[in-house]
């Protein structure tokens, strides 16, 4: 859980997983318009650290990564649950 807590300290990754659940199943390139100032590697950083905090998944579609924000983890729910009880 403190590894959730760690990716969500930074306002570019939360801007990223709130895009996510907008709209799930975006590309690299699409999510880096949201970040503009941010380069795309620097994107893809941010993107790894989400989904090793499995807040976020990748799908291989026709040969390109699509982020999801809907793929099941173990313990998703539950760092959820604890953020929002945490916030509220």
């Amino acid at each position: 859980m403190d590894t959730a807590f760690k990716a969500l300290n930074d306002p570019g990754r939360r801007r990223l997983l709130d895009e996510l659940f907008v709209r799930d199943g975006q590309t690299l390139g699409e999510l880096c318009a949201y970040l503009p100032e941010m380069t795309r590697f620097g994107v893809m950083n941010h993107l790894g650290v989400l989904e090793q905090a499995e807040l976020i998944g990748f799908l291989n579609r026709y040969h390109n990564n699509i982020a999801d924000a809907g793929i099941p983890s173990s313990g998703t729910a539950e760092h959820f649950d604890t953020i929002e009880n945490f916030c509220t």
